[in-house]
């Protein structure tokens, strides 16, 4: 068994929480939380997040309210604190099930979360023209919706902090794991859909927010297979209903 953490300092973590509660019974479910005092939500576990982390929670309270500020600026925060060895010291389990409020757990997946504690890290696949999955041979993570196993990922926190080149944890562990971990493209394909559906006939663990990603078809078919994930709290499922034929870009 291990922990699953939601770092979320805005509302409307029902869904997500709940899901994640209902999705890994044996499991601890964490909300790291921007509210001093928030409502219990489906039994999970709360910690204010300014409490041990006050710095990135100033950041991240500040860098929400804006609209302009880049891709980057709005995640830089929440990247610092996956970097912290704090981070990982907080929780005693093996391993470490980051999610966000754009992720969703499909009822009756193919493969249970005990499927993938073999590995290391495991993701959704990326697509191969994204630049990440050059030279790699394979390309899976994102921390919308990932499972690390908490001591490799800590082993790698000097790391990554003694180059420069990339940014996004996720994708660093990803690089470095390629020979010591991380799923197989075919495996992380029924752990969780983002950028490419693989296998039409596989109910994934979960999925982050696929919605400006897949194609009409594709999404019926995945929302057919995973309900839940119509009922993600973001833009994208909103403005796809209003304007079928329109895709979005990810904001959250």
């Amino acid at each position: 068994m291990g922990d699953a953490v939601l770092i979320e300092l805005r509302p409307h973590v029902g869904a997500a929480l709940c899901g994640a509660v209902a999705a890994l019974p044996g499991w601890h479910v964490y909300h790291l939380h921007g509210a001093p005092r928030p409502a219990p939500v489906c039994g999970a576990r709360q910690r204010f997040l300014g409490a041990h982390f006050p710095h990135e929670y100033a950041r991240g309270l500040l860098t929400h309210n804006r609209t302009n500020t880049g891709w980057w600026k709005p995640r830089e925060w929440f990247n610092r604190i996956l970097t912290n060895p704090r981070f990982w010291e907080l929780f005693d389990r093996a391993y470490l099930l980051l999610f966000q409020i754009d992720a969703a757990f499909c009822p009756r997946p193919t493969y249970p979360i005990g499927h993938f504690l073999r590995y290391a890290f495991v993701g959704a696949p990326w697509r191969r023209t994204l630049p990440q999955c050059v030279g790699v041979q394979s390309c899976v993570g994102n921390c919308g919706l990932g499972l690390f196993r908490r001591s490799v990922a800590r082993a790698a926190l000097p790391h990554y902090h003694a180059q420069r080149a990339v940014r996004n944890f996720d994708l660093f562990l990803m690089q470095r794991l390629q020979e010591r971990g991380v799923a197989p493209e075919r495996v992380a394909s029924t752990f969780s859909i983002e950028t490419v559906l693989h296998n039409r006939s596989v109910v994934p663990f979960g999925v982050h927010n696929p919605y400006p990603h897949l194609t009409a078809a594709e999404l019926r078919t995945l929302e057919a297979t995973c309900p839940p994930m119509t009922r993600l709290h973001n833009a994208y499922h909103s403005n796809l209903a209003k304007h079928p034929s329109r895709r979005v870009r990810a904001n959250v």
